[in-house]
């Protein structure tokens, strides 16, 4: 009976223990975050990126791009970026003609994992042109936790008795859609806040994981420019369905090792008699 056991059975309970291992594996991850800055060359603005592979999986076919005022500009493409390490891209300025203040520089991040799977990190900063004055708004954007889809609320206030007309272009990587993307209002002279309901669904997002969005404020004084950048993290929820293959490749296999503990014992049994 065990004989026939070890034929029949043995293979099959040698694949539920590799699905088993490989469910349980630790899967590696995949973390890239970003700063950008202005800095001072010969008398010429430079846009600096600094990317760093935080995971400790290394990141394939990563590149970096920048989208400023009008200008759309592309780093080089690195075949690998390793767990840990870190890369500098910068972008030569061409001499900028527009009001003084605060501008948004938006920084998209292309990358794969070790599958081809493809990834996109954002990141958000306002960069001052000339003399910027402080922020006249107050802005918050909250972080919402969902599975398929899910909402989530934008607030506004006014931080001066003067009325403003503002633009919010809402930020997001491609794993994600938010509608809307961009929308206009009004903040009167009062400084009651304004919120409004943003819808957030997953397009290709995984698992578990967490994706920052941003949400870029814009308006103009008479002299001025300004910018302010709001943040917030979507996080996807697990998916109950891994647990639930989980326990049941676990039942599978304890199954398996009872049935064969206790034909060794039957076969021992009957060896003895």
């Amino acid at each position: 009976m065990l004989t026939i056991f070890r034929k029949q059975f043995l293979p099959l309970f040698l694949v539920l223990l590799s699905s088993l291992l490989n469910c349980m594996a630790f899967a590696g991850t995949i973390s890239i975050t970003s700063t950008l800055k202005f800095e001072e060359k010969d008398g010429k603005k430079i846009l600096v990126a600094q990317i760093k592979n935080s995971g400790n999986e290394s990141a394939q076919d990563v590149q970096a791009h920048i989208q400023f005022l009008d200008m759309d500009l592309s780093g080089p493409k690195w075949e690998s970026l390793g767990a840990g390490k870190e890369e500098i891209v910068s972008w030569d300025l061409p001499v900028m003609s527009v009001k003084n203040g605060r501008y948004p520089a938006v920084l998209t991040v292309e990358f794969s994992d070790l599958n081809s799977y493809p990834f996109s990190a954002v990141n958000v900063r306002s960069l001052e042109i000339g003399q910027a004055d402080p922020p006249r708004v107050f802005g918050k954007l909250d972080s919402v936790s969902i599975t398929n889809e899910g909402e989530f609320n934008f607030m506004l206030k006014n931080l001066e008795p003067v009325a403003k007309k503002i633009k919010v272009t809402l930020v997001r990587p491609k794993e994600i859609n938010i509608e809307p993307g961009e929308f206009e209002l009004e903040l009167g002279e009062t400084n009651a806040p304004i919120s409004k309901t943003i819808k957030v669904s997953n397009f290709s997002a995984l698992p578990g994981a967490i994706y920052p969005i941003f949400a870029i404020v814009a308006y103009d004084s008479e002299t001025t420019h300004d910018t302010i950048v709001l943040r917030s993290n979507i996080q996807m929820s697990q998916d109950s369905n891994s647990y639930s293959t989980l326990i049941w490749l676990l039942g599978l296999v304890a199954i398996f090792l009872l049935i064969f503990w206790l034909l060794t014992r039957k076969g021992k049994s009957q060896q003895k008699n």
